[in-house]
């Protein structure tokens, strides 16, 4: 919050038409007040028109940019409507005050009425009674003068030597016209009123020259400040830019005022963090597919949450192109797994029956171990001999293996196999494993008997495992059945998955128990929707 009154040449700060969360406000001024514009023009004219005439120097020390243009602007059009005071030169001894007012001399549009109304017969601030002040050792110091000087309070500079120049001259005057922070000479002499200060040299000289405090500040007073946040509706201030002091005292009084709207007001120390909680609803709209039913209480709606401009809505995949700027696509991934040795489709296959529970092809026939080629439907036998033809393992509705289709699959002619899919949580796990199953037949094959050896442990396994969970356990080995009584009701299991129980309620207790282990024993069995079991 800046102050929002019209300057002598900008333009007021404008109040926005929407209420924020969160208003951040300086309180530099704390509680003050500031005297009307009228009243501290006057002072400050009458106060140099006062130094001058009694035959004294008059210092403004003031800030580079924005109040220093403003007092130079009051001061030249304040002479030329004083004939008398245009024989005491006006000076402004800053570089950058210099730089400065070349951007107030061309961007006119940017100033309030009065300004742009005079640029039409004039430009308002090419002065006609102020001159730049270079360099202080080409300043002739004569006799009376106003010089306008940074820095604004006081710190090594041309105010600070002007400053110790003319400070023991009870003709000279001081007009500090700007806010000043502890710790620099211009607070000292404001506050203080010492009889004497030390210069930079060390030496201590007296005070005799007259100082006044008056405040062109851009910053916002107490009033200014209370009003704005009136007018825009804030519910949660955060004060900065301030000395403890008036920050307490701000933030007390801000309270009391707003006492009936509970406003809640924070005035955190540097580097403090401001947590500030936040229980705003989202609306989000449901459209196309996902809107055909009316959602109830606890209704999962599966859908893509799409978010723009705050605005937040649900659609389906297949209505993404119709209701938002969005495409949908899909991400396809080819990994092709070269063999160590050449294999026969029959190998192959009967290799990746051991990894899954069950998979389907339209080009391969498999029953038991006996495997036979699909015949092919080719409608142009032209193409047949140029053409290069494959047999497609679906692993799921995602996951394919893509394998060159040979003559008979007894024959030795694989060398590499192809795994494509589309990404997806649970393809991209399938095709992992796939690869990885494809990658252990790099090993040398199983004798019948270790598989044998094999699948006994895991049955003698799976027992350990069933004997944690139920009592009177009973395994037939000839059968590879399990047999127990639980709840009351006989149970039976046949290895690996099947459970058979008179009650339903009891077999599907049972039936977790026995995924659960066969997930462990079994590696990567799938079901025949593509996922996993």
């Amino acid at each position: 919050v800046s102050t929002q009154s019209t300057w002598g040449q900008l333009m007021g700060a404008e109040t926005p038409d929407v209420s924020p969360d969160v208003l951040i406000v300086e309180s530099t001024y704390g509680i003050a007040e500031h005297e009307k514009r009228e009243e501290r023009e006057a002072r400050f004219l009458g106060w140099v028109d006062k130094i001058v005439k009694r035959g004294g120097r008059c210092l403004v020390p003031v800030f580079a940019l924005g109040r220093a243009q403003e007092l130079l602007l009051i001061l030249d059009e304040y002479w030329d409507r004083h004939p008398e005071l245009q024989q005491f030169p006006i000076y402004y001894a800053s570089s950058l005050a210099k730089r400065c007012l070349t951007i107030f001399q061309t961007y006119i549009n940017m100033m309030n009425d009065r300004i742009r109304k005079a640029y039409s017969f004039s430009n308002p601030f090419k002065f006609k009674y102020i001159r730049s002040l270079d360099s202080l050792s080409h300043f002739e110091d004569a006799g009376p003068s106003v010089v306008l000087a940074s820095p604004g309070m006081l710190q090594p500079g041309a105010s600070r030597e002007l400053f110790e120049r003319w400070c023991t001259d009870p003709r000279s005057g001081c007009i500090f016209a700007g806010y000043s922070v502890e710790g620099t000479l211009a607070k000292l002499v404001c506050v203080q009123r010492p009889n004497e200060i030390t210069r930079l040299d060390g030496k201590t000289v007296p005070l005799n020259m007259s100082i006044e405090e008056i405040s062109f500040s851009a910053h916002s007073d107490y009033i200014q400040t209370r009003e704005f946040i009136e007018t825009i509706d804030a519910n949660r201030v955060v004060l900065v830019h301030g000395d403890r002091n008036n920050v307490k005292k701000l933030q007390e009084r801000l309270t009391a005022d707003f006492q009936h709207k509970k406003l809640q007001v924070y005035s955190p120390k540097n580097t403090d963090v401001v947590k500030i909680k936040f229980s705003n609803e989202n609306v989000v709209k449901v459209i196309g597919d996902v809107a055909q039913s009316y959602p109830t209480a606890n209704t999962i709606l599966k859908g893509i949450l799409v978010s723009k401009d705050f605005q937040h809505s649900i659609v389906a995949p297949s209505d993404l192109s119709a209701y938002t700027t969005l495409q949908l696509g899909t991400v396809s991934n080819t990994i092709v797994v070269p063999l160590n040795r050449v294999l026969s489709l029959k190998r192959l296959l009967l290799h990746l029956q051991h990894y899954f529970l069950s998979f389907y092809s339209s080009d391969v026939a498999i029953v038991g171990e006996d495997v036979t080629l699909v015949a092919e439907k080719v409608e142009n036998d032209s193409m047949a001999n140029t053409q290069e033809h494959y047999v497609v393992i679906n692993l799921s509705k995602e996951v394919q293996l893509s394998i060159q289709r040979p003559a008979d699959p007894q024959a030795q002619t694989i060398s590499e196999v192809s795994v494509v899919w589309c990404t997806s949580k649970f393809a991209d796990f399938i095709a992992d494993a796939t690869v990885i199953a494809l990658l252990h037949l790099y090993s040398e094959p199983r004798t019948t008997v270790a598989a044998e050896v094999d699948d006994m442990f895991r049955i003698k396994c799976m027992q350990q495992m069933l004997s944690q969970y139920y009592t009177q356990l009973h395994l037939n080995l000839d059968t590879f059945t399990f047999t127990f009584p639980y709840q009351g009701q006989e149970v039976r299991i046949v290895a690996p998955l099947l459970v058979e129980c008179e009650d339903e309620a009891v077999k599907q207790k049972v039936q977790i128990v026995v995924r659960r282990i066969f997930l462990t024993l079994y590696p990567l069995p799938i079901a025949d929707e593509g996922q996993c079991c």
